[in-house]
């Protein structure tokens, strides 16, 4: 191959370089919430596999959280055992509950501040999966700290 060739193969592939760098920055910002774990894979600190197993068990952690926050407000007498259960159903949309007459506005704002008081704390759903992960072994401690650190860094 001719000098020539070898630069203009070598100028291809920088150029390849570039653009896939750039499309996947523009991927990683263009998606919510998933960013995060696009640049952590992209760097090579995490897979794909242990990217979809962080997020099964976040969503597995948040439920049991859910469930937990809800079964408290029914122990201390705030809600009912049916409006638990309503409350369950209705996952996000509490606010029709609410309009429905299943549970008073004062009832909402309690759910609502018993579901955050976790956050932020060594038992929120986040640091909940982090933790079983390492101990099964999916992810190291690194990579626990280092999807942490950009979770925190992310708000």
């Amino acid at each position: 191959m001719n000098y020539r060739m070898k630069l203009a193969a070598a100028g291809a592939t920088v150029a390849a370089t570039i653009v896939l760098a750039v499309s996947g920055a523009a991927i990683a910002q263009a998606t919510p919430g998933g960013g995060g774990l696009r640049e952590l894979i992209t760097a090579g600190t995490i897979t794909r596999d242990q990217a979809q197993a962080l997020k099964a068990e976040t969503k597995a952690a948040r439920e049991a959280a859910r469930t937990d926050a809800i079964d408290e407000l029914v122990a201390e007498g705030t809600i009912t055992s049916d409006q638990g259960q309503a409350i369950l159903a209705a996952g996000r949309d509490v606010r029709s509950l609410v309009t429905a007459g299943t549970i008073t506005r004062e009832q909402a704002r309690a759910v609502k501040e018993e579901l955050h008081s976790y956050q932020g704390t060594a038992d929120s759903p986040h640091a909940k999966a982090l933790a079983s992960l390492v101990a099964k072994g999916t992810l190291t401690q690194a990579q626990a700290d280092a999807i942490s650190a950009l979770h925190g860094a992310r708000g």
